[in-house]
């Protein structure tokens, strides 16, 4: 005799004669954002959450088509202009209290007079004050505890007209220099990750410069509001992407060594030394970033390597805290920016390969992390592997409990087969 939950299960069969069929996700590129992608570099992409969109800025002046001089907006139909867009490049974005914030080389949108930095009001894009004497490389929000400015790093000499250099803050109302700024070397601030080391809230600079305020710090230093601070022995090489990662800073760029120690493109910063960051990579880094799935955060990685970890991936890999993944065949050009959107990956890339060709600059890698109710053992299906699990836990108070009833019934059951692939 069926004990009572195949009695359900024979029951529910009965009841539900043709079962809805879900298919499973396969992580891919997206052929459709293949076709209807930029005319030039993808060089920034930001998600605001509340807006449920995504903006891109580079060197492009049409996205899928349509004209978006320099910088562009998904709305979760399709890719439109923001005003008059720029009259020159754009390298990097930014949300701030709710606002986009661009920068760049470019000067202009429209009748405005930008230099090199603006924020979008939603109907055009308006001017930081008398904007900053140099291109602007990175952006960034930071609270040091008092309150919440801008951050501004990039190759400019002056902000606002004062002198500032590689690095200023933008209150709402008139830009400061950060003490005497960047200083030896380029003095160009490439990166921006606010993070705490354990030594309290702070700005993290990335780029290329020997110190900062009069401390010696190759590459990389840290601002906390007040006064800068040394980052470890530094790097090496140029810090071209920073993020936040299992509480420590991942650094990235082309960088080999911290002092005597190996971190090689890749490097995490735990509050006290610099070491190699999940084996590293072969090539210079361009771009990090964080994703949170159902398996926990995740950490994406491009630039122009081949290998990272040890494992071959064209340019673009995700880690998902114990291995490296390659995102199909990669990417033919150096990726320069990465952003989620909607259970799926942005990257932005060079338009040109290293030889010359043209290529995607734009493209959408499907993550297939969206749960499906009743995929009980995570293989991304819902089927007979499933079911076995959910009977033998029933009757049990359980985070299998489909239904939420805090109970495995015959809800749950329900819930399971609606699914059933």
């Amino acid at each position: 005799m069926l004990n009572t939950p195949r009695r359900a299960f024979s029951a529910l069969l009965l009841f539900f004669p043709a079962v809805a069929v879900a298919q499973p996700c396969e992580p891919a590129w997206d052929p459709l954002q293949d076709k209807s992608t930029a005319d030039g570099a993808v060089r920034a992409l930001v998600f605001h959450e509340s807006e449920n969109a995504a903006y891109a800025a580079g060197a492009f002046t049409s996205m899928a088509g349509e004209p978006a001089p320099f910088v562009a907006k998904f709305d979760g139909d399709a890719w439109v202009s923001l005003g008059d867009g720029f009259d020159d490049a754009a390298f990097a974005l930014a949300e701030h209290q709710g606002a986009i914030f661009a920068g760049g080389k470019f000067t202009s949108s429209g009748a405005a007079v930008l230099n090199r930095i603006a924020q979008w009001n939603g109907a055009q894009w308006a001017p930081l004050g008398a904007g900053l004497g140099g291109d602007v490389l990175a952006l960034a929000s930071f609270h040091d505890g008092n309150s919440e400015r801008l951050y501004a790093a990039g190759t400019f000499l002056t902000a606002g007209g004062a002198g500032a250099a590689g690095i200023a803050q933008w209150n709402g109302a008139t830009w400061t220099a950060l003490a005497t700024g960047l200083q030896g070397g380029a003095k160009t601030g490439v990166a921006l990750q606010p993070h705490n080391d354990g030594a309290g809230e702070a700005i993290f600079v990335g780029g290329s410069f020997l110190g900062a305020g009069g401390q010696p710090s190759a590459n990389i230093v840290k601002w906390n509001g007040a006064a800068w601070s040394a980052v470890g022995a530094g790097l090496n090489g140029i810090v071209r992407a920073l993020a936040e990662y299992e509480g420590d800073l991942i650094a990235g760029g082309d960088f080999t060594m911290s002092g005597a120690a190996a971190a090689v493109h890749l490097a995490r910063w735990n509050g006290t030394t610099w070491t190699t960051f999940a084996g590293g990579a072969n090539g210079p880094v361009h771009t990090i970033s964080t994703i949170d799935s159902a398996q926990g955060a995740q950490l994406v990685v491009g630039g122009e390597f081949t290998t990272i970890g040890g494992q071959p991936a064209n340019r673009i890999a995700i880690f998902d805290g114990d291995a490296w993944s390659a995102l199909g065949d990669g990417l033919t050009s150096v990726a320069r920016a990465t952003a989620p959107y909607d259970n799926a990956l942005l990257v932005g890339a060079n338009a040109t390969t290293p030889g010359g060709s043209s290529t995607t600059p734009l493209r959408r890698w499907e993550l297939c992390d969206a749960a499906i109710v009743g995929d009980l053992n995570g293989d991304g299906m819902v089927n007979g592997a499933d079911l076995a699990q959910l009977l033998s836990l029933w009757g049990a108070d359980i985070p299998e409990d489909l239904s939420g009833d805090d109970v495995i019934n015959g809800a749950d059951l329900a819930a399971l087969l609606s699914n059933w692939t």
